[in-house]
């Protein structure tokens, strides 16, 4: 069954919780304007999705600004600065952008940018862009806290209507899983069923880590949130039965990236979307960070304490190594697998290649990119979002790699989907 698409918004109070929010990628801190609603960014009705078209790609520039060349034209005044996209925004005595200026002068035109993509999304023939909508309108899933309305009867209604629309968008992104034979969809909704909604489990009764790791048996990351959920159950055999699928898997792959891949296919490529495109993007990271917290779990399980008397843990912790090592797709993934090297007893040779190459891949995705005030430029923001188009259809520790031997002279790309041509490895 299709996701049912998104409404307009209704008259719930927005908020930008936060002016920037910064993403952890393999201990890598980029920087991203996260604009945290309080309320969703849409509601749910039921209609048939129709194929995205041209004409309504063409309306999701934000109102504010067209262009640069659109953009107001005065005199830089001391103590600010025109930032990508043509937003005014102030300065820090650092020099530096401050950021809750950035949050107040972008705050409309990255939400009117949000919904139109969102929408876009939900209306598009493709069914991983619907899930991306539903994912990322939640995202991160279950994050949205009741307001402490200490009796303001409009307050209490917009937080009901809010928590009543996350389980709405929750419910239709299970039911899109349930039809669908996509590992990528069936992982989003076993996130977002894994939030605590206090509403009920509604469409999550028939969503679980298990279909998950049927639909997608050789990536350890759906083994990973099977894994989890046993050692929450206190359920020994399947957790043992976990390690194990692990152990024996070709690769791991949380997906991370693709939700802003599919923001990036449904935004048109322009300077004023820009800032506003990587905030959606940040939203869509914020919703995949429950992977991570599996991923942590696995090194909690191989510790030595843990392993003591217990061969048969030992050996899967060790071919569990060996695989992240090798065959993750995330340079958190390969850090991983050094960090249950170590715990395993790898020789400190190997362990010091691991820790070496992920400082090298890590240098190698911020040697571009610039700091400072200069961060909200429109170069640095293009290589911000070509370095997600570009991990979602390589893999991060691929593209880092190439980057590494490539060296540091690399061309800004468009981040048109039409000016990409995607790789062969499945999408991060």
């Amino acid at each position: 069954m299709d996701p049912e698409p998104l409404r307009k918004p209704t008259g719930a109070r927005r908020g930008v919780a936060g002016a920037v929010a910064a993403f952890a990628a393999a201990g890598l801190v980029i920087v991203w304007l996260a604009s945290a609603d309080e309320r969703p960014a849409a509601r749910i009705e039921a209609a048939s999705p129709a194929p995205l078209v041209e004409e309504p790609r063409a309306a999701l520039a934000p109102a504010a600004v067209a262009s640069a060349a659109d953009a107001e034209v005065r005199a830089e005044a001391p103590g600010e600065m025109q930032m990508c996209g043509g937003t005014w925004v102030r300065l820090n005595d650092d020099g530096d952008v401050d950021r809750d200026s950035v949050a107040a002068a972008t705050k409309e035109s990255v939400e009117a940018l949000s919904a139109a993509a969102i929408t876009a999304m939900a209306s598009s023939a493709d069914e991983q862009a619907r899930g991306a909508a539903l994912a990322i309108a939640m995202s991160p899933p279950g994050s949205a806290k009741a307001p402490a309305c200490e009796g303001d009867v409009a307050c209490e209604r917009e937080s009901a209507t809010a928590a009543k629309e996350r389980v709405e968008r929750r419910d239709a992104l299970a039911r899109l899983a349930q039809a669908s034979a996509n590992p990528t969809i069936y992982g989003w909704a076993v996130q977002a069923c894994g939030a605590a909604i206090a509403d009920g489990p509604g469409q999550c009764q028939v969503i679980n880590a298990p279909q998950w790791a049927r639909l997608d048996p050789a990536n350890a990351a759906p083994w990973m949130a099977v894994a989890a959920k046993a050692r929450a159950e206190k359920d020994s055999a399947g957790l043992d039965d976990a390690l194990f699928r692990i152990s024996v898997a070709e690769r791991y792959d949380p997906g991370e990236y693709r939700l802003g891949a599919a923001v990036l296919d449904h935004v048109p490529d322009r300077e004023a979307n820009l800032w506003g495109t990587l905030s959606l993007i940040a939203r869509g990271l914020g919703f995949d960070a429950a992977a991570k917290g599996d991923a942590l779990m696995l090194a909690s399980l191989c510790e030595a304490r843990e392993l003591t008397q217990d061969e048969v843990r030992r050996d899967a912790c060790e071919r569990s190594a060996e695989m992240l090592a090798k065959g993750s797709t995330t340079l958190n993934g390969l850090k991983l697998g050094g960090v249950i090297g170590k715990q395993v007893g790898w020789p400190q040779e190997r362990i010091d290649r691991v820790q070496q190459e992920s400082r090298e891949l890590e240098s190698a995705a911020t040697r571009e990119h610039p700091t400072g005030a200069e961060a909200f430029g429109c170069r640095s923001l293009r290589l911000r979002l070509d370095a997600v188009r570009e991990f979602a259809a390589h893999g991060e520790v691929a593209a880092l790699r190439r980057r590494a031997a490539e060296g540091s002279s690399r061309t800004v790309a468009s981040t048109s989907a039409r000016a990409f041509m995607p790789g062969a490895v499945p999408s991060r």
